[in-house]
């Protein structure tokens, strides 16, 4: 039997899917918006999310250094270095090394299981 498409994940799985749709949400509001305002609330979610994280590796036998955090500055610096682009040159302001790190972080959140 076949569970319907509704149904919804595992409740480990969560927080997952919460930080998944917070990383989605960020990349569209960057390419459609440059309000700095929103940008700023938007990334403060982002943080709140993901110091809720606690990631653990698919494969046990390999010990791997907190990569969901280093991703996590990665981001945070990725934006800092966005915003003060933005600040004094609107126009010119370049959100796709932001959202390329964004969308290194979805897939590190699907190839990753986390409580």
């Amino acid at each position: 039997m076949e569970l319907p498409a509704s149904f919804e994940s595992p409740p480990g799985e969560e927080p997952h899917r919460v930080f998944r749709n917070t990383c989605i949400e960020f990349r569209k509001l960057l390419k459609s918006s440059k309000n700095i305002d929103e940008l700023n609330q938007q990334m403060e979610k982002f943080i709140g999310e993901s110091k809720q994280m606690h990631w653990h590796t698919k494969n046990t036998a390999i010990h791997h250094k907190d990569e969901g955090k280093k991703l996590t500055e990665k981001v945070l610096s990725e934006f800092q270095r966005y915003m003060s682009d933005l600040e004094p040159y609107l126009n010119r302001a370049d959100p796709s090394p932001l959202i390329a790190a964004l969308k290194v972080m979805e897939q590190f959140i699907n190839d990753y299981k986390v409580s």
